[in-house]
């Protein structure tokens, strides 16, 4: 492991994105299949009942969490009402 002060660091546009919902599909009961304006499809991980809650034309904000993983959210539902989520394309 690097000492902290030779670790790569990741600049602010790197580890979060923002763009607009337009497409959402439910792909199982509580899991949904998120498409962005950017092109960016992102699956939901775990089933959550938030992500319900998501509405085609919100803001939708991906920040990345620990381990590799990322928390998407919306203005509507609030940065700590995240869901799991992984990009498929």
């Amino acid at each position: 492991m690097l000492p902290p002060g030779e670790r790569p660091t990741v600049s602010e546009k790197e580890s979060e994105l923002s763009s607009q919902i337009v497409a959402l599909q439910l792909v199982r009961p509580n899991i949904v299949s998120v498409g962005l304006a950017n092109g960016q499809v992102w699956l939901q991980e775990q089933a959550d009942p938030k992500a319900l809650f998501l509405r085609i034309g919100q803001g939708a904000h991906i920040v990345k969490g620990t381990l590799g993983s990322y928390h998407l959210w919306t203005a509507e539902v609030g940065e700590k009402n995240w869901v799991h989520v992984r990009r498929v394309r």
